[in-house]
């Protein structure tokens, strides 16, 4: 019994943290993007292809979008993360 205490003790110890969003800059933090035509999503960042974006959305989903129906700050917001990930 107190072996299994003991490892099971251990396994708490060294489990990870997990991550922070409070980054502003992380390309997880949620943001709320604006198209013109539609109502406002809020979602992470994900990827750009092709002239679409990819929304991560609080409940998993994927949403796409076109670069060029967003407002003015995000494709701004998007070509930064992208010139912030080159430099890595």
């Amino acid at each position: 019994m107190l072996l299994i205490v003991a490892l099971f003790s251990s396994q708490l110890l060294l489990a990870h943290p997990g991550h922070t969003r409070k980054d502003a800059n992380s390309p997880r933090r949620e943001r709320s993007w604006t198209a013109e035509d539609q109502p406002s999503r809020n979602g992470s960042f994900v990827v750009v292809k092709d002239g679409q974006v990819q929304i991560r959305q609080a409940d998993a989903t994927l949403v796409n979008r076109n670069l060029s129906e967003l407002s003015d700050t995000d494709p701004l917001w998007v070509e930064q993360r992208q010139a912030a990930r080159s430099l890595f």
